[in-house]
């Protein structure tokens, strides 16, 4: 459910009123803790809340800006790219080390009463971050390898673009970058690299970036790295590539200094840099390798769902059974992210005994949903060399493309395209 998350000092609750009756009076949902408890409550109930809402209004007031739990909120929000309202009742002096760059966030001061031109100022901030959706955050994986996973990438998301016309944002996390590979040339490519356009650049930063980076600040960090596929015209749905390379394999497997945790600054500027495109795409998905890595942490610490490509053979739905364990050991929040499965590579019009065995387990409460679109087995979905389609974009020709007409990859992969949108609700 969409929702405005507030925070406020348990002092505050005649405040609280005030703001959840204006708010909710205008037809936006609220959420907040009734019961402030401390300890385990933060992360079983407040963080998830907090990371889920559409934004976050901060109440300040003289109580608020010394309270810590209303600090460990405000910088979860920070952390985490949340759009913030700070809405401040009475003369209230931020301390200089209150969490976040404060001088760069919306604020709306109250002298008593939240009514008037100050009421109505409040609600057109907040129901401007209200009604704007967050983009699913969707990564591809199966513990399994094999499995199609980024030729389908390439083709699904390429198909939702031009067919469902979305703004998609494709990153490859693989340190073998076969997504990069598929969709650009080799001298592409190599012109990439040599520019910076690729997903070191996030890690890496640019410049003297704030702890807490501006939505320009973001903005630019992703015009320096993405590489359009495809030309189009100003306001037009856009389909970009945030380049993979082999480099990043140096974060788990390098010297120990270079590996990054949890909370470090790395892990932070990924999660605000995502939460920001989510916003300014339709769809964000992410490739990464089929192993329990730290790029495939990172990828799940941000994703809403995972989308398993499975073929019909014992080892892939095995790796679905992996998956669920790596999901209880990584995510903060497991439960928030959406499972989903698509059948890839099938024989025939019969369903093999792993299919219905799958869809079986689905249909009786299992973690996995299962969609009911299938990818066939087709020459046309095994990835070949980069190059140029008929309209000079940098795109390889997609399986949909080559099989015009009635073609059945095309019509499958249609299917699978408007299903999807369907199940993440674009």
């Amino acid at each position: 459910m969409p929702h405005v998350f507030i925070s406020y000092a348990h002092e505050d609750k005649s405040r609280l009123k005030r703001v959840v009756r204006v708010l909710e009076d205008a037809g936006m949902e609220t959420w907040y803790d009734e019961e402030i408890r401390v300890g385990e409550r933060l992360t079983e109930a407040i963080f998830p809340q907090l990371r889920s809402s559409r934004c976050a209004v901060f109440i300040l007031t003289k109580y608020s800006v010394k309270s810590d739990w209303v600090r460990t909120e405000i910088q979860y929000a920070f952390d985490h790219a949340t759009p913030i309202v700070l809405i401040s009742f009475g003369n209230v002096s931020v301390p200089d080390d209150f969490p976040g760059d404060v001088d760069d966030t919306l604020r709306i001061a109250i002298n008593r009463n939240l009514s008037g031109r100050k009421k109505i100022e409040f609600l057109e901030a907040t129901r401007r971050l209200y009604d704007h959706r967050k983009a699913p955050v969707i990564t591809m994986l199966n513990l399994k390898g094999g499995v199609g996973k980024t030729v389908l990438t390439a083709n699904l998301f390429g198909c939702i673009h031009e067919t469902e016309r979305k703004s998609v944002l494709l990153i490859d996390l693989d340190p073998q970058h076969n997504l990069t590979q598929l969709l650009l040339s080799e001298n592409d490519m190599m012109k990439a690299f040599g520019a910076s356009k690729n997903i070191m650049s996030i890690f890496r930063g640019f410049g003297d970036l704030s702890e807490y980076p501006s939505d320009s600040q973001l903005k630019r960090m992703l015009e320096k790295c993405i590489v359009p596929l495809k030309s189009v015209k100003p306001l037009e749905p856009r389909i970009d590539l945030i380049p993979g390379t082999f480099e990043v394999i140096t974060y788990f497997l390098g010297e120990q200094h270079q590996r990054f945790e949890r909370n470090s600054e790395r892990w932070v500027r990924f999660r605000q840099f995502v939460a920001y495109c989510e916003r300014q795409y339709d769809y964000v998905a992410i490739d990464v390798n089929p192993g329990a890595t730290l790029m495939t942490e990172l990828a799940l610490s941000v994703s809403s769902h995972v989308l398993s490509p499975v073929r019909p053979d014992r080892f892939a739905t095995y790796g679905l059974s992996l998956l669920d364990l790596l999901l209880s050991k990584v995510s903060e929040d497991a439960s928030k992210i959406r499972r989903l499965a698509i059948m890839n590579g099938v024989q025939g019009n019969e369903r093999s005994d792993i299919e219905v065995e799958l869809r079986s387990s689905a249909s009786n409460g299992g973690a996995v949903e299962v969609l009911d679109a299938t990818i066939p087995f087709s020459k046309l979905m095994i990835a070949g060399p980069a190059k140029p389609n008929a309209s000079g974009d940098m795109t390889f020709d997609l399986a949909y493309r080559k099989s015009r007409g009635s073609g059945p990859i095309q019509k499958r992969l249609r299917a699978a395209a408007l299903e999807l949108s369907e199940k993440v609700g674009v």
